[in-house]
């Protein structure tokens, strides 16, 4: 068992959420053998969101793109890490400290993707070293680009797609 003090601003939470995984921001005491002991000076509780991380669509050095269907990824938070963790389309798995910050990251795992492999010039989409039909199948036709199944639109018909 942990103890701390908190404001009572995080009463309700807590109270509503009894039992429930939560992260906790302040100053950690350690015990002498260097394991927490309790915490003080409590500045944040939040609590763990594990809803699916939802991409319609991400804006990419200046261009907009929108997702032809929602692209979802699964969240999981694993607390002996303390991380939390997106795994779904194009074998991606992105993890980080606070959901907020996954959010955002799996955006920019998506903008990376983009970059090197959807709009890729063909050449270098041919001397890409990955197995057909992972993440980084490239399809050329039509107003958008096919990652894995999942097409991405672009605003407007592209030339050299």
């Amino acid at each position: 068992m942990l103890s701390g003090t908190y404001n009572d601003d995080f009463e309700p939470m807590l109270l509503d959420n009894p039992r429930e995984w939560i992260q906790v921001r302040g100053e950690a005491i350690l015990a002498e053998d260097g394991t927490l002991k309790s915490l003080a000076n409590i500045t944040e509780i939040i609590e763990v969101d594990t809803s699916p991380v939802v991409i319609e669509g991400f804006s990419v050095d200046g261009r907009s793109l929108a997702s032809a269907k929602p692209v979802n990824f699964a969240v999981e938070f694993v607390p002996e890490d303390g991380l939390y963790f997106a795994t779904g389309a194009f074998h991606m798995m992105v993890s980080a400290e606070l959901k907020d910050d996954l959010d955002r990251a799996v955006v920019e795992a998506l903008q990376f993707l983009w970059r090197e492999f959807a709009n890729a010039s063909p050449s270098d989409h041919r001397r890409c070293k990955a197995p057909p039909g992972g993440a980084y199948e490239y399809f050329r036709g039509g107003n958008g680009c096919r990652l894995n199944g999942e097409t991405w639109k672009h605003p407007s018909p592209r030339r050299d797609l």
